[in-house]
């Protein structure tokens, strides 16, 4: 067996409480904000590079409207062969967007109106299947299951594109540096697809204030083929584990958030009435699936069914 300690584990000091998530739905004002807009607001990702001060920005809709100044950013980007996350090269000429440096006159990164997806492997394991998987003295992960990812086999999207879990693309960006190190990436999803898993509801008296009530989704990728992960410098399966709960999880992907219980469309009150998880199938749309640097990789989507 392979013990590994989690790297990201709740507050030892977690104290939970049976029915927070319920009642945090129940005393909602039935706020109509869409989840995944909530999920946006809350975050820091961007469709492009953080603008640094003084600093000039160009984007464009396609490569065919790419305008004068932005061309001349573009072509003073000093990268020629840029490396994908599908193992192929990228081209300068093929970006659409630029972003100078303060001078003005030399270019800090490049962007392209698609970007790179894959689907997690099927490499998940949880407490629920497996009692013995999280050690809670000492919160050593005891699995099988590798802690790297190997072959992600990335594939590039565009616009219109229909993926095989019936999703389709309906926008894509995907930034480089001048070291050809991705920056950030954004691609929003058209559809709805359904997953199965385990949907975790932070308790009112979670430590983690900004949390409460939030919905996080972590998807079994053995049950369910086709679960989206952002493009990622490294990957790597991850560990999440609640110790006062005791519920935890190892996946490859990333959870999926839902904003909070109060702003979903349906009534969860029943799921949550016992604990603060249930393992569920559940169907979400507008997804969008997120990476930024220095902040990793994110999926966001508006759950329509948990059931």
């Amino acid at each position: 067996m392979n013990f590994r300690k989690t790297s990201a584990i709740l507050s030892l000091t977690l104290t939970l409480s049976l029915t927070a998530c319920s009642n945090s739905q129940n005393s909602s004002d039935n706020s109509t904000t869409n989840s995944i807009e909530s999920s946006a607001n809350n975050s820091s990702e961007n469709n492009s590079p953080e603008n640094s001060e003084n600093s000039e920005s160009s984007q464009n809709s396609s490569a065919s409207a790419v305008s004068p100044e932005t061309q001349a950013l573009i072509d003073t980007f000093s990268l020629e062969n840029i490396p994908a996350p599908d193992g192929g090269t990228l081209d300068k000429s093929e970006a659409v967007y630029a972003q100078a440096n303060n001078d003005g006159s030399t270019t800090y990164a490049v962007g392209f109106d698609f970007s790179y997806i894959r689907f997690a492997k099927p490499l998940y394991d949880n407490t629920l299947k497996n009692s013995g998987l999280v050690n809670w003295d000492t919160l050593e992960f005891n699995t099988d299951i590798e802690s790297t990812v190997e072959d992600p086999e990335y594939f590039k999207v565009k616009a219109g594109d229909k993926l095989d879990n019936g999703l389709t693309v309906t926008s894509a960006n995907y930034w480089v540096d001048l070291t050809g190190q991705i920056l950030s990436s954004e691609i929003i999803f058209d559809g709805e697809i359904t997953l199965e898993g385990v949907l975790y509801c932070y308790p009112e008296t979670t430590d983690y204030i900004d949390s409460k009530g939030d919905l996080t989704f972590f998807a079994d990728s053995v049950k369910s083929e086709y679960v989206p992960v952002p493009p990622m410098l490294y990957s790597f399966t991850e560990e999440w584990a609640d110790p006062n709960e005791k519920f935890g999880a190892v996946y490859d992907g990333k959870k999926i958030s839902f904003g909070n219980i109060s702003e979903v469309p349906i009534d969860l009150s029943d799921l949550f009435k016992d604990s603060s998880y249930a393992e569920v199938k559940v169907t979400m749309k507008n997804v969008r699936v997120v990476y930024k640097e220095n902040g990793g990789g994110f999926v966001y989507a508006e759950l329509l069914r948990a059931e």
